[in-house]
């Protein structure tokens, strides 16, 4: 009967919530959640029990369960399946960006980064009005 339940979560997986939780679990555990995460599910997304949920972690690693207890403070997900996921972008992408002024450069780094980039170089163009002291640079 669980296959089946997994099957069927894999299957409708794009109305499956993702919800990012920084622990080491396996599969058969049962995962606690608590503070904001529990108020986000509970009250805002209206999940409840044997509704179904994704956890994942910063090692790459997904796990698909259902809730199994909800409380106003407490939640309890049992963790059917693991998957593993490589979620690094095959393609490798160079951005060639002119210094920017104040913290625009900080900014444009960090999306960047968060949109996938893999090298960032910066450059001092003819127009560049910026000029770093040694710090800074």
């Amino acid at each position: 009967m669980t296959y089946i339940y997994i099957l069927i979560l894999l299957a409708r997986r794009a109305n499956i919530f993702r919800l990012f939780a920084d622990q080491n679990f396996l599969a058969g555990e049962t995962a606690v959640l608590t503070g904001p995460d529990v108020h986000r599910l509970r009250n805002v997304l209206n999940l409840g029990e044997d509704s179904p949920i994704s956890l994942f972690n910063s090692q790459g690693l997904e796990y698909v369960g259902k809730i199994i207890n909800s409380q106003p403070n407490l939640m309890e997900v049992l963790l059917l399946h693991e998957i593993i996921k490589d979620t690094e972008s095959s393609l490798n992408i160079n951005l060639v960006q002119c210094i920017s002024k104040g913290r625009r450069m900080d900014y444009t780094v960090q999306k960047a980064t968060e949109l996938g980039v893999s090298k960032i170089i910066p450059i001092i163009s003819s127009r560049t009005i910026v000029r770093l002291n040694n710090e800074r640079a």
